[in-house]
């Protein structure tokens, strides 16, 4: 369902989770960057500079918030402390991030592109698909795009939704910097749509293709924002760079409330750190991730309004054949606060111990939430292996099965109390 789980041996992004895996080869058992693993790791970072740095990512871990609650509210309602599979409940329904993650796995295509043919995009298609929540009908935002071979005229009907413009984005980061250097040549359809459907204005540069994807995340559903900046572009009838598109993005946005979302998106966080303090009291540990996200997401998203910045391809602006000295520009902007090398080290760039723990307990109950939802009733802490709290020598995975853990100083202890799995 999006939350915590496994990737066969590939690095990946945890949504939601601020955290990043990665496959042997990307980084050394001293936790430095191996030179030809950048490209790949690039890929990933990316996807957790969107979460960080875009609407869409403040509205998914709101609803990830919300969806804590829901599963608190389900579980009390059942009157039991047994693990029961909150998937297959009627209420499960009554959670909107899980009805989001079902639509986007119906609408995901799961086709390879045929390499036979020359997929050309013609047009959008911009349909509403409506479903029944909580008894009140909701109508949410549904694209396709046509892709037609200019040869045999045959015609492909895909979807188009965050997945793509997220994939976009990352292989984009990835191909920039290959320098030049030939990358992995997938077929799958989230990775070439978008660049097929900007193709079709002329636009085909990495720093182009990073903007419009940008800009398409700075909205509730970034496919339908897509659609809106494509026909944008197409009445320039003239070539634009990417400083020009950005500005172009920016002012649509602008004129789109803007202002009034990232508002919205302030406000939003803000209630559920003040509930959290109410309930449990000034050193919510809760709390605090909060508000670390808070004022990580909210800088970010002012910059959108600021004439002057190009984020993040300003950075890329300043790319002098120095990869470590842009690297380290880049993550002065947008740290990372886990990643985990394939031996199971923990490493943390350019963070601070406020965010490491924070990533660390919303981890955690993004792993927690996986089980509860799949009815799983042995819960594992996912950083044992490269824990360093002095609370891992009293045999704290022995104590939380049998319930005795009476300390928090654990972040996974402590998700595991906020879902009352523990007293």
């Amino acid at each position: 369902m999006g939350f915590e789980y496994l990737q066969n041996g590939r690095s990946y992004y945890q949504p939601r989770a601020f955290y990043i895996n990665f496959r042997d080869g990307i980084l050394d058992n001293n936790g430095l960057l191996i030179i030809s693993g950048i490209p790949i790791f690039m890929h990933e970072y990316a996807h957790l500079i969107q979460d960080q740095n875009s609407l869409y990512g403040a509205i998914d871990f709101i609803y990830f918030l919300e969806t804590i609650q829901e599963i608190l509210r389900i579980r009390d309602s059942q009157g039991t402390n047994t693990v029961i599979a909150l998937k297959q409940l009627p209420c499960s329904s009554d959670i909107w991030l899980m009805v989001l993650e079902k639509l986007k796995l119906q609408s995901r295509s799961w086709n390879d592109w045929d390499n036979r043919y020359f997929w050309a995009f013609d047009n959008f298609n911009l349909t509403e698909i409506e479903i029944n929540y909580k008894s009140e009908f909701i109508k949410i935002p549904n694209v396709t795009g046509s892709f037609v071979d200019n040869i045999s005229g045959k015609t492909y009907i895909h979807s188009i939704g965050s997945v793509e413009i997220k994939e976009a984005y990352s292989m984009a980061f990835e191909q920039y910097y290959r320098r030049g250097n030939e990358y992995n040549n997938f077929s799958s359809y989230e990775y070439y749509a978008v660049e097929r459907i900007l193709a079709q204005l002329g636009i085909n540069d990495i720093k182009s293709i990073i903007t419009i994807c940008h800009w398409a995340l700075q909205n509730h559903f970034p496919a339908e924002r897509l659609a809106e900046i494509y026909y944008v572009l197409a009445q320039q009838n003239r070539s634009i760079c990417a400083h020009e598109i950005y500005d172009i993005c920016r002012a649509h946005a602008i004129k789109n409330g803007l202002q009034e979302q990232i508002n919205k998106i302030e406000s939003q966080l803000t209630k559920f750190i003040q509930r959290q303090f109410e309930y449990e009291g000034s050193n919510s540990p809760l709390a605090a991730s909060i508000q670390w996200y808070h004022d990580t997401v909210v800088r970010n998203l002012q910059k959108l309004l600021d004439p002057n910045d190009y984020s993040p391809i300003d950075i890329l602006d300043s790319c002098t054949n120095n990869i470590n000295s842009e690297l380290e520009r880049l993550i002065k902007c947008y740290p990372i606060p886990q990643a985990e090398n394939h031996d199971n080290s923990i490493y943390s760039f350019g963070t601070s111990l406020l965010a490491e723990r924070s990533v660390f307990l919303i981890r955690s109950l993004s792993s927690i939430i996986l089980k509860l939802w799949n009815g799983e009733n042995k819960f594992s802490c996912p950083l044992y292996s490269s824990c360093t709290l002095e609370i891992k020598c009293h045999g704290c995975l022995e104590n939380i099965r049998d319930n005795s853990l009476t300390t928090l100083s654990c972040p996974y202890v402590l998700a595991l109390a906020y879902m009352k799995l523990i007293e």
